[in-house]
């Protein structure tokens, strides 16, 4: 298998991922209930906030993962095309990340996310995998590895970019 891993590169490719996710998450029992049934995609209001990385072979898409942030991403208006162009709503977020949505504590999620501000944080979720590419975790070692890189990589050119600021 010739795998490439990386940020994802146009519209096309976004919705392909997209795509994916609904096919991973709506054929598990459990993860079924994550997506409509009445779309094509599993998209949401948070993809409005994320960077998006995936693992193509060749050049269909085999793997995603996302980091949620709390602010929009050069993404921002490709998912706002498809939003658009595929007619789905998403729902109203009143939380910056999805664990928010989870933990019910809201006072622990408000004092945490207060604790952080002026950090440059997100949230990694949405991993999926299609089925015919999980055996002996090949791409999804190869996915974590060049995604953490990738985050250095991101980060680095931040404190690149701040410095030449100050300069």
């Amino acid at each position: 298998m010739n795998n490439t891993y990386r940020e994802l590169s146009n519209l096309k490719e976004l919705e392909s991922l997209f795509r994916l996710r609904y096919i991973v998450y709506s054929e598990d029992a459990f993860l079924n209930k994550m997506v409509s049934p009445s779309s094509n995609y599993d998209i949401n209001g948070f993809d409005l906030n994320e960077q998006h990385y995936c693992a193509f072979e060749v050049e269909n898409p085999v793997a995603y993962i996302r980091i949620t942030t709390s602010i929009p991403t050069h993404f921002t208006n490709w998912v706002k095309t498809i939003l658009g162009l595929s007619l789905i709503k998403t729902e109203s977020h009143f939380t910056s990340f999805p664990f928010q949505s989870y933990y019910t504590a809201t006072n622990w999620c408000l004092s945490f996310i207060n604790a952080l501000k002026e950090t440059k944080i997100g949230e990694v979720g949405k991993l999926a995998i299609h089925k015919d590419d999980r055996q002996k975790g090949i791409i999804l070692n190869g996915l974590i590895s060049s995604f953490v890189s990738y985050c250095k990589m991101e980060q680095n050119l931040i404190l690149a970019l701040a410095h030449l600021r100050i300069n």
